[in-house]
């Protein structure tokens, strides 16, 4: 029997990260990524690298022990070391995926929040650690990893409507300032390979997606897919299972499902399994009561 594989080692998340430009995960399999550890109290998943004055951090879901709900949290990263895990945006519901990005001088989070059947907008009151919600974006449904990006001079993003597992939709969205201008489904081939993982990103003259592949398990790989205007569910140029990649220590690894990066460090999550006391006595405790 392998213990890690037992009830006292639960489903954990931690963030990995290398010092390579963006989109060269796409050819390099071989530099290893460096695991970054996690807080006694969370573990984290969903990162997203954001530059703001000179400064590198690093956004992503903490998963409390004791909520048992993810919540929104960030670290810096400086000189290829980061610091503590810091815990920012807490909801009563779970909270994941959080998309960031600077906007007219003002920073934005647009976390994933299908639990309390919404999308969210939270600017920085006081960067980095004061938010306010200052928008609902879509309610009464549920949508998750909501991502944006340009393309031809608006402002778009991709989203997956997940009210049923078994009849999930893709959406393109499209904005004009704040606003919904369109909402547009779009057919896919495999909803189990659309669902978004990371930011779009630019690779020479393509505009590169990256889905997470859901076949095997959920969050068992990453896609990656060209789109077009025409296309836009994508053609896949590649596919990276957790097994393919180096790190910098041996664990048991059995998922991935978010890549991003800038023009300095690529980052991904991994799922492992961990015993942690806190872990094992708050699971307990949720079944007791």
């Amino acid at each position: 029997m392998n213990i890690k594989k037992s009830k006292l080692f639960a489903e954990s998340w931690n963030v990995a990260i290398r010092k390579k430009k963006q989109g060269e995960i796409l050819t390099d399999l071989k530099t290893p990524f460096k695991i970054l550890k996690n807080n006694f109290s969370s573990w984290c998943a969903d990162p997203f690298i954001f530059e703001y004055k000179e400064t590198t951090y690093i956004f992503a879901e903490l998963y409390d022990y004791r909520l048992r709900r993810g919540t929104i949290g960030y670290t810096v990263l400086k000189n290829g070391k980061i610091g503590k895990w810091s815990q920012i945006i807490v909801e009563d519901y779970h909270l994941s995926y959080p998309f960031i990005c600077e906007y007219k001088g003002e920073v934005y989070i647009i976390p994933e929040s299908s639990e309390n059947n919404s999308l969210n907008v939270y600017r920085a009151s006081n960067f980095p650690n004061e938010w306010e919600k200052v928008k609902v974006i879509i309610d009464h449904e549920k949508f998750v990893d909501t991502t944006f990006f340009e393309w031809g001079g608006c402002i778009c993003a991709f989203t997956t409507e997940v009210s049923s597992y078994d009849s999930q939709k893709e959406y393109f969205l499209k904005f004009s300032d704040k606003e919904i201008v369109s909402i547009d489904e779009f057919l896919v081939t495999d909803f189990k390979t659309s669902r978004m993982g990371g930011n779009v990103f630019q690779k020479k003259d393509k505009k590169i997606k990256v889905c997470q592949d859901c076949r095997r398990i959920y969050g068992g790989g990453l896609i990656f897919k060209e789109i077009e205007k025409d296309n836009l569910d994508g053609k896949m140029i590649q596919h990276i299972l957790p097994e393919s990649l180096a790190f910098d220590k041996k664990v048991l690894i059995d998922g991935i499902h978010t890549y991003n990066a800038n023009e300095q460090y690529e980052i991904i999550d991994i799922k492992t399994r961990r015993f942690n006391l806190l872990n094992l006595v708050c699971r307990f405790w949720g079944k007791i009561r």
